[in-house]
């Protein structure tokens, strides 16, 4: 184990936290890139995050987990991106 390297993780985590948050902050909505419905600990948290701040949230599949889908504005279409224009 290389702990220089353990160490440089446990520094950098907190940052890409913080600028995701603001990115989020930012932006007028979120699309959640999930494939095959999968969303793993850090994007639910910063989902809850925008939706904590009035953001919209898209989906662009079902996770067919209802307490996520419920979080979804739309679950988006492949071909349907014209939400954002």
């Amino acid at each position: 184990m290389d702990i220089s390297k353990d160490m440089e993780l446990d520094e950098m985590v907190p940052d890409l936290v913080y600028r995701h948050f603001k990115k989020i902050r930012e932006s007028d909505a979120v699309l959640v890139v999930n494939p095959d419905g999968y969303i793993g600990n850090s994007v639910k948290v910063e989902i809850g995050y925008a939706k904590g701040l009035g953001k919209k949230v898209y989906f662009l599949e079902k996770t067919n987990a209802p307490e996520l889908d419920c979080l979804a504005d739309e679950i988006l279409e492949a071909n349907k991106f014209d939400v954002f224009r």
